[in-house]
C-alpha cells in the first residue's frame, strides 16, 4: 500500500545547555554535597525528541560532567512497542580526608603496619573517603501489537562502590570500640516480567521478578591491636530473591468491581559461619549457614458505588512469613549453649470503608480496619491492631476546600511467659525480652488528626494550609519510651502580580516531644530515670522571580531557611548519681540539673539564591547567578570530636566529624532550543 499523502512530517525538536560552576567550600565539602556533585567545572544538558507517524524516539541527559549524571532513551512503534534504556550515577558521602591505622583500605584485609601507633593518629598511613557511588544501568520495552494482551520486560543492574563506616569492639568488656572502613563492594540484578489481558471487564496480569545480590567482601580481617591477634567483622552475604504473582480485577454490576493481588517470594542466602570468637569465648555450629525466607501474600477487595451518594469498600489482607533458614547453636566459654531462634509471622487484616456524599457539597468518609499478628514463638505472642478513621471534605466555594481527618489505632498485645525461663524479662516478669524491648509490639493506642485548607481565591493567588497531630501512648512497657507527640503546621503561597513579577513561600513547623523512663521500684533505687527530649524544627522560604522585561528578562530570587532544635532533659534518682558508676558516666558533681543534653541534634541551614535569566531569541537563552549555603552543625554525641579517646570509648577515623561548611557557588548558563 502506498503511504498516504497526508501523512505528517517529520517533527525534531529539543534542547542543549551548557552550564559554568565555580564553587568555594569551606568545611565540610561532603557533607555539602552529601547526594550531590557541585564541584568546579563544565557540565552540560541535552533533550532530543524525534516524530514520526510511524515511531518515536525520545533522548535526554542532564548532569553530564557530575557523579549525578543521568542518560535516558525512549522509542518506539506507535501501536506495536515501547522500549527504554537508562544509566545513572547517585553518590552518598558521609566524609573525605578521613584516617586510619590500617592499610588496604578498600579491600577485605586491613593490617597495622609495623611502627604504626594506635595512640598516635600522626603515625596513621592511610588518609581516605568515606564515600560509595552507584550506578544503575538497565532497560525495559513493552508490546502494544498485541493487544488486548500486554506483556512487559525489564532488567536493571546497580553497583555500589565505596566505604562506609563500620564499629566493632576490641575487647570482651565491650570497653574500648574500634571504626573500621568497611568496603562497598556491591552488584545487584534485578529481571521483571508480566503477562496480561486488559479489555473490559477483565484485567489480568501474572509477573515474576527475580533478584540477585552479590558482595565482594562477605567478610573483613583486622588487625586488634588491643588483643594482639587478628579478628574478623561479617559483613552482607550474597543472596538471591524470586516472586511470582497474580493480579486481577473484574468489574461488576452496580458499579462494582472486584481485584485481587496475590504473591509468593522466597529469598535464600549462603554463607560460611565464624565458627570460633577468640574475643569472647564462643563457638558457633554448623559451619556453614542456609537462610530461606519464604513469604505469601493475598489482598482482595471489593468497592461499589450502589447508589450515586454512596462508595463502599471491603478487604482482605494475609501475610504470611515463615523462616525456613538454619537454626544455629552457640556455646561460650561457660558451656552455657543458646540457639537462634528464627523470627516468623502471620498477619490477618480486613475492614471497610463508606463515603457518603452530603448536601452541600459535603464528603463523609469513614473506615474501619482490624488485624491480628500471630507470631509462632511463645516468647512473642500477637498482637491484635483495631483502627477507626472519619474524614469530611468540603468544597462548597469555587475559591475554597477543607479536608479533615481523624483516626485512632487501639493496640492490645498477648504475651505469654516462654517455656524457656532464660528468655525471661527479670525486669518486668510476664512480658518477654523481645516484648519489652520491641516497641511494635507493645500496647499503645495512636490519635491522628489532620487538617488542610486550600484557597484560590483569582487565577493570581493560591494559598494552602496544613495541620497534623500525632499522638502515641504505650501501656504495657514498664521502662522505655512511653509516650510520643508530635505536631507538624505547613503552609505555602503563590502569587502573581500582573504580568511583572510572581511571588512564592512557605513556612512548616515541627514540634516531637518524647517521654521515657524506668520507674519500676522493685528493680534498684540506682537504676530509677526519666528522660524527656523535645525536637523542634522550623523550615521557611521566600521568593519571586521579577520579569524586568517581560519574557525577556527575567530576575529570580530565592531565600531558605531550616532550623532543629533538640533537647533531652535527664532526671535521676539521687541512689543513681551518687553510685560509682554514675560518677563514672556523668562526673563527680553531677546532678539533676547539669546531666541535660541542650543541643540534640542542633543544625541550621541559610541558603540565598540569585539568577539573572536573559531570552536572547526564542531560541538561545543566557543565564548567571550567584548562590550562597550555609550549614551548622552541633550535637553531644559528636562536640568535641577526636580520633584517639583519652577514656577509654572508640578509636574514630573521622567520619561524620564537623559537619558544619559554608559555600559560595558562581554559575553561568546557555541553552539552545531547536524545533
Amino acid at each position: 500500500m502506498a503511504p498516504s499523502v497526508y501523512a505528517e512530517e517529520p517533527t525534531l525538536a529539543g534542547e542543549v545547555s551548557l552550564k559554568g560552576l565555580l564553587t568555594n567550600v569551606k568545611g565540610n565539602d561532603a557533607k555539602f554535597n552529601e547526594y550531590s556533585d557541585l564541584h568546579d567545572g563544565l557540565y552540560g544538558r541535552a533533550k532530543l525528541l524525534y516524530d514520526t507517524d510511524a515511531w518515536w524516539l525520545k533522548a535526554n541527559a542532564s548532569d553530564i560532567g557530575y557523579d549525578t549524571q543521568n542518560y535516558q532513551l525512549d522509542g518506539g512503534m506507535w501501536g506495536i512497542l515501547k522500549s527504554n534504556a537508562f544509566y545513572k550515577e547517585i553518590p552518598h558521602n558521609i566524609g573525605f580526608g578521613a584516617r586510619s591505622m590500617f592499610t588496604g583500605v578498600g579491600s577485605g584485609n586491613l593490617s597495622l603496619p609495623p611502627g604504626v601507633d594506635p595512640t598516635d593518629a600522626t603515625t596513621w598511613p592511610s588518609s581516605f573517603n568515606y564515600s560509595t557511588e552507584r550506578r544503575q544501568t538497565g532497560g525495559s520495552f513493552s508490546l502494544d501489537v498485541i493487544k488486548p494482551f500486554f506483556f512487559n520486560a525489564s532488567a536493571t543492574t546497580e553497583q555500589r562502590k565505596g566505604n562506609r563506616p563500620a564499629g566493632v569492639s576490641l575487647d570482651s568488656g565491650n570497653a574500648q570500640a574500634l571504626e573500621l572502613p568497611a568496603p562497598v563492594d556491591y552488584r545487584t540484578d534485578i529481571l521483571k516480567t508480566e503477562l496480561g489481558y486488559a479489555k473490559k471487564p477483565l484485567f489480568l496480569d501474572l509477573y515474576f521478578m527475580y533478584s540477585e545480590f552479590d558482595n565482594k567482601n562477605e567478610i573483613l580481617n583486622f588487625d586488634n591491636f588491643s588483643l594482639g591477634t587478628s579478628d574478623t567483622l561479617t559483613l552482607p552475604p550474597d543472596n538471591k530473591y524470586y516472586k511470582v504473582g497474580f493480579k486481577g480485577a473484574v468489574k461488576l454490576p452496580f458499579d462494582s468491581k472486584f481485584s485481587i493481588n496475590t504473591g509468593w517470594s522466597q529469598t535464600t542466602s549462603h554463607t560460611n559461619l565464624l565458627t570460633a570468637d577468640n574475643l569472647f569465648g564462643l563457638t558457633l555450629t554448623p559451619a556453614t549457614f542456609n537462610g530461606k525466607i519464604a513469604t505469601q501474600n493475598i489482598d482482595v477487595a471489593l468497592t461499589s458505588t450502589p447508589v450515586d451518594f454512596l462508595d463502599g469498600t471491603i478487604f482482605y489482607k494475609y501475610y504470611n512469613r515463615d523462616n525456613r533458614s538454619d537454626m544455629t547453636t552457640q556455646t561460650d566459654q561457660l558451656a552455657d549453649v543458646f540457639v537462634n531462634r528464627l523470627f516468623s509471622y502471620q498477619k490477618n487484616e480486613f475492614g471497610g470503608e463508606l463515603g457518603f456524599r452530603l448536601p452541600l457539597k459535603f464528603y463523609l468518609s469513614t473506615g474501619y480496619t482490624h488485624s491480628v499478628t500471630n507470631q509462632p514463638l511463645d516468647t512473642l505472642g500477637s498482637t491484635n491492631d483495631d483502627i477507626y478513621s472519619i474524614g469530611l471534605k468540603w468544597k462548597g466555594l469555587n475559591f475554597m476546600s477543607i479536608r479533615t481527618s481523624y483516626e485512632r489505632l487501639v493496640r492490645n498485645s498477648d504475651f505469654s511467659q516462654p517455656a524457656d525461663q532464660s528468655l525471661a524479662n527479670p525486669f518486668n516478669p510476664g512480658i518477654n525480652i523481645d516484648g519489652a524491648r520491641n516497641l511494635d509490639l507493645a500496647d499503645k493506642t495512636r490519635d491522628t488528626v489532620k487538617l488542610n485548607l486550600d484557597l484560590y481565591p483569582t487565577d493570581f493567588l493560591s494559598i494552602g494550609l496544613g495541620y497534623k497531630h500525632k499522638e502515641t501512648n504505650y501501656k504495657q512497657l514498664q521502662f522505655g519510651l512511653k509516650s510520643d507527640r508530635r505536631d507538624e503546621i505547613t503552609t505555602n503561597v503563590d502569587l502573581m502580580i500582573g504580568t511583572y513579577a510572581q511571588l512564592f513561600g512557605y513556612f512548616d513547623y515541627g514540634l516531637t516531644r518524647r517521654s521515657e523512663d524506668q520507674q519500676d521500684q522493685s528493680i534498684s533505687t540506682d537504676a530509677l530515670w526519666n528522660l524527656k527530649d523535645k525536637e523542634k524544627y522550623y523550615d521557611f522560604g521566600a521568593g519571586t522571580n521579577i520579569y524586568l522585561v517581560p519574557k525577556k528578562l527575567t530576575l529570580r530570587l530565592q531565600y531558605d531557611y531550616s532550623k532543629s532544635d533538640g533537647n533531652a532533659d535527664l532526671t535521676l534518682s539521687s541512689d543513681a548519681l551518687n553510685n560509682p558508676n554514675g560518677n563514672a558516666l556523668f562526673g563527680t558533681g553531677a546532678n539533676n540539673n547539669n546531666i541535660d543534653i541542650p543541643n540534640w541534634d542542633d543544625y541550621t541551614k541559610k541558603s540565598v539564591m540569585a539568577k539573572l535569566i536573559y531570552n536572547v531569541t526564542k531560541k538561545i537563552t543566557f543565564a548567571i547567578g550567584y548562590a550562597y549555603e550555609k550549614f551548622t552543625f552541633s550535637d553531644a554525641q559528636l562536640d568535641g570530636y577526636a580520633l584517639i579517646p583519652t577514656d577509654g570509648g572508640a578509636f574514630l577515623t573521622g567520619a561524620y566529624a564537623n559537619q558544619s561548611y559554608k559555600a559560595n557557588l558562581y554559575f553561568a548558563s546557555v541553552s539552545y532550543k531547536f524545533w
